[in-house]
């Protein structure tokens, strides 16, 4: 969920605290996070963005180009509206299958680095045909 506040660094434990919006009620299973020193490439309201290694944030552009073109097919396929303020896409190194949580979809590292001339390949390893 989107910041909603953060306080100032105690000095004394040098601590910082940052509180998040509230959340729709939802299954806890769907609940994730991550904690990284990742960057991002986003969209242009800041709604969608892709995380990964900083150093392979140029490869990261196919990744957020479909990631938002296949969420809204998916709002017209289904007649629902995705209703989160937020949709986050993260590379995990060595991970073995995608997990879809509400708000964060976790991949593997390789395939968010698709590029668009590996279309049909990062396609065939995420929904085989």
């Amino acid at each position: 969920m989107p910041v909603a506040g953060q306080s100032a660094i105690d000095k004394s434990d040098n601590k910082l605290w940052t509180t998040f919006e509230i959340k729709p009620i939802m299954s806890t299973y769907l609940v994730a996070f991550v904690v990284s020193d990742y960057g991002y490439v986003t969209n242009d309201d800041a709604t969608f963005k892709v995380w990964t290694r900083k150093n392979g944030l140029r490869a990261t552009a196919y990744a957020l180009a479909l990631g938002e073109s296949a969420l809204a097919r998916l709002e017209e396929y289904t007649s629902i509206s995705y209703t989160l303020p937020k949709m986050d896409q993260i590379s995990i190194p060595d991970l073995r299958t995608a997990m879809e949580n509400w708000g964060l979809v976790t991949y593997r590292r390789k395939t968010i680095g698709a590029s668009w001339n590996n279309l049909y390949f990062a396609l065939y390893k995420i929904v085989p045909l």
